[in-house]
């Protein structure tokens, strides 16, 4: 939680907080190392993804809502129904 508190104040200085992100961090930084699949916004995915690496630490997926996410998001969806069958 203390990593993810920090990339949002330093990393993300340019950016007006939200008071969201005090609950986002708090709930991400708790769940995300149980989570096989983690989907949250854009600003959330950028921190845990291209400036701490959570999601390679944890073997996380990590998605959001922004552009080829959506689509990535269905193909690993179907690519987890297609080991079902």
């Amino acid at each position: 939680v203390s990593s993810i508190n920090a990339a949002v104040t330093v990393y993300e200085g340019a950016r007006r907080t939200r008071e969201s992100d005090f609950y986002d961090v708090q709930i991400v930084g708790t769940i995300l190392p149980y989570c096989d699949v983690l989907a949250t916004d854009n600003f959330m995915r950028s921190i845990l993804v291209t400036r701490l690496a959570l999601d390679k630490k944890y073997h996380t997926e990590v998605f959001s809502e922004k552009g080829r996410e959506i689509d990535r998001f269905l193909e690993y969806l179907l690519h987890l129904n297609s080991q079902e069958s």
